[in-house]
């Protein structure tokens, strides 16, 4: 108790609070520096992107890809590499011709060659022979930056690659992300609530739905693009920053029991002379690439094309250009994996293709006759070795070489030039049988002429016979194996649609994928993910789906007898 006259001490209250209140200040801000990575992790993506979606959409298809290729004990050979050896390399041809299992892992060549290289390596064992095919461009890119693509990409589909990169890194790029890109974020999340498949309009472009069952993007562009054409050859070099990805990479290779072959990428052709001159490589890039332990394939001039060969860059190769590469690619690559070598040889044989959509079939891939070579036609003064004009090809017909070809285009320009033709081989099945192949798919179906199949198809349900005996349009999907479930069928006198997800079909999450078919007296279309695959010819046209990989694995047209013609070889006769 206080006598009188005792003063209390009252500390000021203002002062007490402003101490708390800056050291609450303090801790909130120090929480909110050790949180922020997580929350960025967690809060930030890019789903609106059709960019990233589309590298997403390659990665998961490949993936199943290479699993379903991991069964068995033979060494496997992966294609590494960005869209040059995407669209350029033919894995599917490189496997049919050689036998031996091929993925077409490359993808995107703006994710940067760190991440070019470091992906691959969990889809690689023991045994596997890594090819790489990285382009020109990757080289000068600075070592241990992210750029504008592979960000987004990491940040939405890849984050646990920020684990990889290290802490220094990951907490840099974490901790610089502008204010702006987290309310950008939110657009991202409307884009993932909304559906998946809502990204395939913006990528229909480079169409994944018909990647081959080896990654190769099947993919053609009547109308070409303007772009920059190269000044010149880019060659790896240890003076630049990236060649650490490449030494990395070797490393690893070696201790995981990996060989690695390099080839060349398939840019255009320089348009300089300056460039032109620059089509061989330094020394110092071959010994760099050889003290790795690369096994160097060809040369950069056997990879460089006319800018005819290319629709939107540099790298992006039209479909001859790929199979006339690859081809030559084939050649090289025998001896590397252990088979005799084998030049091509005129005497053999010649398969001439147009420059247009050039598809493969059992028909004209010559497995059996390796030494057969491959030109593609042009009406114009030949600019490159595999180039090849009408008139030359009569001329060699006159000496006694033999001249194959399966496409119309072909068959025209070649019978302008004088040269007649005759079949000399077919493949027709019946509805049953192609049905028969395709044994864990999505079978669909959309009739353009109305009229009825009466062929045998006792392979198909009960209720889809009854539809193709009948007229009228028609839509239809069955599953086959593990999707025997499915069975959706249309028969609208007026007009027959089946519109759904591939998820909502087979039931299960799925690749992103949308399947659009109508049929009607006045419009027939079979639209897969935005882009009409309908090919207008008369009878009922069929398409078979890898639900689980999320892509076209045939198409075929029946007539009205069940029948179809998958492919016709044509042989030229020598004209007098």
């Amino acid at each position: 108790m206080h006598g009188p006259g005792h003063r209390m001490e009252i500390v000021p209250i203002a002062a007490t609070s402003k101490r708390g209140f800056g050291w609450l200040w303090l801790v909130c801000l120090a929480t909110l520096v050790v949180l922020l990575p997580g929350l960025t992790l967690g809060i930030l993506n890019h789903y609106d992107s059709a960019e990233v979606a589309w590298v997403d959409a390659l990665y998961s298809r490949k993936e199943v890809i290479a699993s379903r290729k991991a069964a068995g004990d033979h060494a496997r050979l992966v294609i590494i590499g960005g869209s040059g050896a995407l669209f350029g390399v033919d894995g599917e041809l490189i496997e049919k011709k050689l036998g031996w299992p091929t993925i077409n892992f490359a993808s995107h060549g703006g994710l940067g060659t760190e991440y070019l290289l470091d992906r691959p390596k969990r889809i690689l064992r023991r045994g596997d022979v890594a090819l790489l095919c990285m382009e020109y461009g990757l080289w000068p890119q600075p070592g241990g930056a992210i750029n504008q693509v592979a960000w987004p990409y990491f940040i939405t589909y890849d984050k646990s690659y920020f684990r990889q990169l290290g802490p220094k890194q990951s907490l840099r790029a974490l901790y610089s992300v502008p204010l702006g890109e987290y309310w950008d974020s939110f657009h991202g999340w409307l884009t993932w609530a909304r559906d998946r498949e809502h990204q395939l309009k913006d990528i229909a472009t480079y169409y994944t739905a018909n990647m081959s069952l080896n990654g190769d993007i099947r993919a053609f562009w009547p109308a070409k693009h303007a772009f920059t054409a190269t000044s010149g050859y880019i060659y790896p070099s240890r003076q630049f920053g990236s060649s650490t990805y490449l030494i990395e990479f070797s490393h690893w290779a070696r201790e995981h029991g990996v060989r690695v072959l390099w080839t060349w990428a398939n840019v255009m052709r320089p348009e300089t002379p300056r460039g032109l001159a620059m089509d061989q490589p330094p020394p110092e890039s071959i010994q760099f690439l050889q003290s790795l332990g690369f096994e160097i394939i060809g040369t950069p001039a056997e990879a460089s094309y006319p800018r005819e060969c290319y629709f939107d860059t540099e790298y992006h190769t039209q479909p001859y250009c790929r199979r006339v590469r690859t081809e030559h690619l084939i050649r090289l690559l025998r001896p590397s994996l252990g088979l005799a070598p084998v030049a091509a040889d005129l005497q053999k044989g010649l398969y001439i293709i147009a420059q247009g959509n050039h598809q493969l079939t059992d028909g004209n891939l010559f497995a059996d006759r390796p030494a057969v070579g491959v030109k593609y036609l042009v009406n114009h003064p030949p600019d490159h070795p595999d180039a090849i004009t009408p008139q030359q090809v009569v001329d060699l017909s006159r000496q006694g070489i033999p001249i194959y070809f399966d496409e119309p285009a072909v068959a025209d320009m070649l019978q302008q030039a004088g040269l007649q033709s005759h079949e000399i081989a077919h493949e027709t099945v019946s509805l049953n049988q192609w049905l028969g192949r395709y044994n864990h798919h999505l079978i669909l179906m959309v009739r353009g002429d109305g009229k009825p199949v009466t062929g045998p198809v006792d392979a198909l349900p009960t209720k889809v016979q009854s539809a193709l005996a009948a007229n009228g349009p028609l839509t239809a999907a069955v599953g086959t194996g593990p999707y025997t479930d499915v069975l959706k069928l249309d028969q609208n006198p007026k007009q027959a649609t089946l519109r759904k997800k591939l998820s909502q079909l087979i039931s299960d999450s799925g690749p992103a994928m949308m399947i659009d078919l109508t049929s009607s007296a006045d419009k027939t279309t079979a639209r897969i993910s935005y882009r009409d695959l309908y090919n207008h010819k008369p009878g009922l046209f069929a398409l078979a789906i890898d639900p689980q990989e999320g892509v076209v694995s045939a198409i075929a047209n029946f007539d009205p007898a069940g029948m179809a013609v998958l492919w016709s070889m044509r042989q030229a006769i020598p004209s007098p």
